[in-house]
């Protein structure tokens, strides 16, 4: 199976979401719950992308190894100047190398007042201005937007943290929290800060108010500022998209499968989960099978709390009843059937399963260079004259 982009997958799983709803088709109908639900999508699609953006990324640490030194100076007033001054340089723009340099953008200004100031017609500055912003475009639009603005508060944060603490205590020991939830970037906080920052943009907010940010406290600048708001108006494009998608998508479906007000609950529906290759149902088995299947497993259930098989690490809150690993290939021991049994030449499963577990005569042996004793039962695959890979039993 070819590899999935996570976008396609996140927003697979937010189709799941409404599937799954109940009497989803005719709620769907409703303006207000159509709009509360693609919003609800919305905020969760936002939270994944962000929890997934810079996962083990290694770029863009320098600033941040820089306070290293700077710590290990003797103590006086320079040292402190400099830690001032590296905590408001800290929150620095994401880049592949992770060497922004905030003196080459404070130039790069400087140059730009000089050029301006050389310019004396109106036009001239305005020409200016527009090359300036063009040049901020071009630079967001080769940028992926979510781990930009995620990086962003990774610094904010850490700017935010650090600051709570004066310069004079700034030691390894004071400093090392912040620091190292910086440095891996995965702060639980991030995400959900990043999706109100970017959804409060959405509603209008500027992304100056939007930011957790002292008025006047000069840690962005107004071309950082800018770019925010860029990489906003990129996710929005986005989100439009999605929900576009999802709309259409909801709109087959219900016309595929002929649901309407007065479509019979009873009847079975099948949809795409939210995880890629599974689709469920919660109508598709009638209640007399599941009835059945309940009072089988009742059976498997019903043994003493001291010999339930509880899987191990889930807290006793998952009970193995029949697991693979109770009823594995015993090298040496178990026995298999010669050939491989094709499942079409048996009436039923059970006539089937029969023949593999008491027809066997021929003893299954250690593989070459295999060291252990156990391994959980196989099945045999077969390919298909259209290329379809298939499986003669079940694994395990």
């Amino acid at each position: 199976m070819e590899p999935r982009p996570l976008l396609e997958l996140n927003v697979q799983q937010a189709i799941a979401s409404i599937l799954q709803k109940d009497r989803w088709w005719i709620k769907w109908q409703d303006q207000n719950i159509r709009e509360k639900w693609l919003s609800e999508v919305e905020q969760q699609l936002l939270l994944k992308t962000f929890e997934q953006s810079l996962a083990d990324w290694s770029h863009g640490r320098e600033p941040i190894y820089a306070l290293r030194p700077l710590l290990e100076e003797p103590t006086g007033p320079e040292k402190q100047e400099k830690l001032r001054r590296w905590l408001k340089d800290v929150v620095t723009d994401l880049k592949k190398g992770g060497d922004e340099d905030e003196d080459e953008e404070e130039n790069d200004d400087e140059d730009t007042k000089v050029a301006t100031k050389k310019r004396k017609t109106e036009g001239a500055a305005e020409e200016l201005e527009n090359k300036r912003l063009l040049a901020l475009e071009e630079e967001v639009e080769s940028q992926a937007s979510y781990p930009a603005v995620k990086w962003t508060f990774n610094q904010l944060l850490l700017h935010e943290r650090l600051k709570t603490i004066p310069v004079e205590e700034w030691t390894d020991e004071t400093t090392t929290s912040a620091v190292d939830a910086a440095r891996s970037v995965n702060d639980p906080s991030l995400a959900p800060r990043a999706t109100e920052f970017v959804l409060a943009v959405r509603r209008g907010v500027s992304s100056k108010e939007a930011l957790p940010i002292s008025p006047g406290s000069g840690i962005l600048s107004e071309d950082r500022l800018l770019k925010l708001k860029m990489h906003c108006e990129k996710i929005h494009d986005e989100l439009d998209a999605v929900q576009r998608y999802i709309a259409k998508y909801l709109e087959l479906v219900a016309k595929r499968e002929k649901m309407t007000i007065d479509t019979d609950l009873a009847k079975g529906v099948i949809c795409p989960a939210g995880i890629d290759g599974v689709w469920v149902s919660d109508n598709i088995i009638s209640e007399e099978l599941a009835t059945k299947f309940k009072n089988g497993v009742a059976e498997l259930e019903n043994v003493p709390d001291d010999e339930k098989d509880w899987h191990p690490h889930s807290n006793n809150q998952v009970l193995d009843l029949v697991h693979p690993s109770l009823f594995c290939c015993v090298f040496g021991k178990t026995l298999q059937v010669p050939t491989a049994l094709d499942p079409s030449s048996y009436n039923t499963p059970m006539e089937q399963m029969h023949r593999l577990m008491f027809t066997g005569s021929e003893v299954v042996e250690r593989p070459y260079g295999c060291k252990t004793d156990y391994q959980w039962i196989p099945t045999d695959f077969f390919v298909g004259k259209d290329g379809e890979p298939g499986s003669d039993g079940e694994i395990g």
